[in-house]
């Protein structure tokens, strides 16, 4: 197999594992708190989820290849590391930002709506899920 594939399957299988995480997450949340799929239920959530972690998975996981193979190759093992790691965190504090930055959402349904004040607080843990995800794999995992 190629390096380009090995990279986009890496990719894939962390982006797989991510959308279970949170899936199982979602379901946890919608069943004990507050479901916020708006009628929708788990399903709705989770073909979103599994969209957007796996491009964001393909891309983290493309960004380690070119960094690592093309970019930091003169770069000790620490360092290259240490750089991505930075890259990742620079990447959850985006889309913490991003989270806090965004209006509240109106939903159809009554008890949705009661707790739209924890609905952003719903969204944050699924914003470190694909980086905890690659942190975990990643040791496994070698291209």
């Amino acid at each position: 197999m190629n390096t380009l594939n090995s990279v986009i399957v890496k990719g894939v299988l962390i982006g797989s594992l991510a959308s279970l995480i949170a899936s199982l997450y979602i379901l946890f949340y919608f069943n004990k708190i507050v479901d916020f799929s708006d009628g929708k239920g788990w399903s709705g959530w989770f073909l979103n989820l599994l969209a957007y972690y796996m491009l964001l998975s393909i891309g983290i996981s493309l960004v380690h290849f070119v960094f690592t193979e093309k970019i930091g190759k003169k770069m000790s093992e620490k360092w290259k590391s240490f750089i991505f790691s930075g890259f990742l965190i620079l990447m959850s504090i985006v889309l913490v930002f991003s989270i806090l930055l965004m209006n509240d959402p109106v939903f159809s349904t009554e008890d949705a709506q009661l707790m739209v004040d924890f609905f952003k607080g719903f969204l944050m843990p699924l914003a470190f899920i694909p980086m905890l995800t690659w942190y975990s794999i990643q040791s496994f995992y070698s291209i």
